[in-house]
C-alpha cells in the first residue's frame, strides 16, 4: 500500500469514528437501511483487450482464458429510507444501478495494486451480479457497525437517466425475508406480506416551506438545522454515521437541488436527510469541488412524488405514503407537469391488455418521424456531452477508449465549454431539435410497458394537446391518438384501444 492511500485510509476511518461519537437519534436510525448486492468475481488471464462478458449456460463464457481467482461477496451500495410501514424504500437510482451489468476491469489486490498474469499483462477482473432481482436490506443493531441483512427487496422504479445530475429517483419494495450464512453471505428466504411487516418509517416534510428563499436568494428560515442519516459508502463497511449541519440553498430558482452542509468524504448516497424527524430529502452525491467549503447534494422530497404515483399505478398492491400534492406549488420544476395514465387493451376484446411494445407521446405539431429523428440527434449530443465531462479528468486518448470514439472526433471536442458549442455537430435538418436537447424542454416521451395489466404513465407538460402512438415489439404503429391534457397534477385513467 503506498503512503498516500495510507493516508487516504487513516483520514476515513477517522472521520467515521468522530461520526459514530455524534449523538444518534433512534428513530431516525431506525428507519434508515443499508442496501447492498451479492456479486462475484473472476480474476481471469489471457482474456482479449476487447473482450465482452458473455455466459453459456447461467455460467460465464471466458472461452480459452484462465481463472486465477474467484470470490463470492456482499457489496454495500448505499443507503434507502423506509417510507412505509409495508416496506416500501426511497434510494437513488445510481445505487440501484450499481452491479446492474456485469462489470470488466483490471483485477487489484488488497492494496490497490494491479494483478500481472504470467503472461505479463494485467488480470481481467469481471464482477457479476448473482441476485439481479433482489437488493438486500440491512438494518441497524445497537452498536454503530452491528447491521445484519433482514430483508430482499425489488426494485419498482429507476430513474434511466440519472447521470445527467437531475432526477436520482428509486424506489424498492421489500418483498422477501433474508438472512446471512456462516460467511457473511446473503441468503433469500421465504417471501413476506406486506401487511406484516410492521416496519419503523420516516414521515415527509416539505423542504420548500421549511427552507423558502427570498427573490434576493437569502432563506427567510434561520431555523435550516438538519441531519443526514446513512451508511458511508465504504462498500463492506456497516458503518452508520448521522451528521448535523444545515441546509445551504437550491441550484436555481427551480429548485432543482438541496445543497446542505452535512458531508463526508464520498458521500451517503441515498442517505435521509431529516428535520427533526420528518424526511425532507434523499442524498444523492458529495459536491466539494470548486466550493469554498464542501457541500453534498439532495433531491427534494417533492421530486419522489412523481415516481410514487407511477408505482401506485402500476402496481395496485403497493402502499405508497400519503403525499401532500399541494406542496408542489412550491416547487416550481414540478407544478408545470402533468401525470398521464394509460391503459392499453386490446380493440378486438377490450378485457385482453397490451403488455408489451411502447407508448410514445410527443407534441401535435410534431410526426413519430421527427421523434425518431430527434432521438438520434439527442444520443449524439449526449455521447459528446459526456465526452466534454470526461476531458476534464481524462486524456483524448482514455475518453476515446472508455467512449468508443476516434481520437480525431475527441480531439475536437477539446475546446468545448458549453452545449451551445456542440450546435456544430448536428446538420441543418436536424438544427431545429437543437434548443430541446440543451434545455431540456419537453419533446417526447417514450415508456416501455412491462406489466401486466397493460399500464403506463407518462409525465408531460400541463395544458398542451399530445399526439399518442403505440409502437408494437417490432417497431410497427398500431395505433394513434390525440389528447388535450388539462390543469391537473394527475390525469387519467385513459383507455387506449389498440388494433
Amino acid at each position: 500500500m503506498n503512503v498516500l492511500n495510507r493516508k487516504k485510509n487513516i483520514v476515513i476511518l477517522c472521520l467515521i469514528f468522530v461520526f459514530s461519537l455524534l449523538p444518534v437519534v433512534a428513530d431516525n436510525a431506525s428507519k434508515v437501511v443499508k442496501l447492498s448486492r451479492f456479486v462475484e468475481y473472476y480474476d481471469v488471464e489471457g482474456l482479449p483487450d476487447d473482450y465482452v462478458y458473455r455466459s453459456k449456460g447461467g455460467q460465464p463464457d471466458f472461452g480459452s482464458a484462465k481463472i486465477i481467482n474467484r470470490k463470492l461477496y456482499s457489496v454495500g451500495v448505499g443507503t434507502g429510507v423506509v417510507v412505509t410501514k409495508t416496506g416500501l424504500i426511497l434510494t437513488n437510482a445510481h445505487v440501484t444501478n450499481a452491479y446492474a451489468s456485469p462489470i470488466i476491469t483490471e483485477a487489484k489486490d488488497a492494496d490497490g495494486n494491479v494483478i500481472i498474469g504470467t503472461d505479463k499483462k494485467p488480470l481481467k477482473r469481471i464482477i457479476i451480479n448473482l441476485t439481479p432481482s433482489y437488493m438486500f436490506v440491512a438494518m441497524k443493531g445497537k452498536a454503530v457497525s452491528d447491521t445484519k441483512i433482514c430483508y430482499a427487496a425489488k426494485i419498482l422504479y429507476e430513474d434511466d437517466d440519472f447521470n445527467d445530475g437531475l432526477k436520482d429517483r428509486a424506489i424498492l419494495s421489500v418483498t422477501n425475508l433474508a438472512s446471512e450464512d456462516s460467511e457473511k453471505l446473503p441468503v433469500v428466504g421465504n417471501t413476506v406480506n406486506p401487511t406484516e411487516l410492521n416496519l419503523d418509517f420516516a414521515e415527509f416534510e416539505n423542504p420548500f416551506a421549511l427552507f423558502p428563499v427570498e427573490k434576493n436568494g437569502n432563506m427567510r428560515n434561520s431555523d435550516k438545522n438538519i441531519t443526514m442519516a446513512g451508511f458511508y459508502d465504504m462498500g463492506e463497511s456497516n458503518d452508520f454515521v448521522e451528521i448535523c449541519g444545515e441546509v445551504i440553498g437550491y441550484q436555481n430558482e427551480e429548485n432543482l437541488k438541496l445543497f446542505h452542509s452535512c458531508w463526508v468524504p464520498g458521500g451517503i448516497s441515498g442517505g435521509g436527510i431529516f428535520y427533526d424527524d420528518l424526511l425532507v430529502a434523499i442524498n444523492t452525491w458529495d459536491y466539494s469541488e470548486n466550493f469554498s467549503r464542501p457541500m453534498s447534494i439532495a433531491q427534494p422530497i417533492e421530486w419522489f412524488f412523481e415516481p410514487l404515483l407511477k408505482v401506485s399505478f402500476h402496481s395496485s398492491n403497493v402502499q405508497i405514503p400519503s403525499l401532500q400534492l399541494e406542496w408542489l406549488g412550491e416547487d416550481s420544476t414540478e407544478k408545470n407537469n402533468a401525470i398521464a395514465k394509460f391503459i392499453l387493451r386490446k380493440a378486438s376484446n377490450n378485457a385482453i391488455p397490451v403488455t408489451d411494445g411502447k407508448l410514445v407521446a410527443f407534441l401535435s405539431d410534431m410526426s413519430i418521424s421527427d421523434v425518431q429523428n430527434y432521438k438520434k440527434v439527442s444520443e449524439q449530443l449526449d455521447t459528446a456531452w459526456e465526452i466534454v465531462r470526461l476531458l476534464g479528468f481524462y486524456s483524448v486518448e482514455e475518453v476515446s477508449e472508455k467512449i468508443g470514439k476516434s481520437v480525431k472526433y475527441v480531439e475536437r471536442l477539446k475546446n468545448v465549454t458549453t452545449t451551445e458549442d456542440l450546435r456544430v455537430l448536428i446538420n441543418e435538418p436536424s438544427q431545429k431539435f437543437f434548443k430541446a436537447w440543451a434545455d431540456k424542454t419537453f419533446l417526447y416521451s417514450m415508456k416501455e410497458i412491462w406489466n401486466k395489466d397493460g399500464k403506463v404513465a407518462i409525465t408531460v407538460p400541463k395544458n398542451i394537446k399530445l399526439n399518442l402512438v403505440y409502437l408494437d415489439s417490432s417497431g410497427y404503429t398500431k395505433g394513434k391518438w390525440t389528447l388535450d391534457l388539462n390543469d391537473d397534477y394527475v390525469q387519467g385513467e385513459y383507455v387506449l384501444n389498440v388494433k
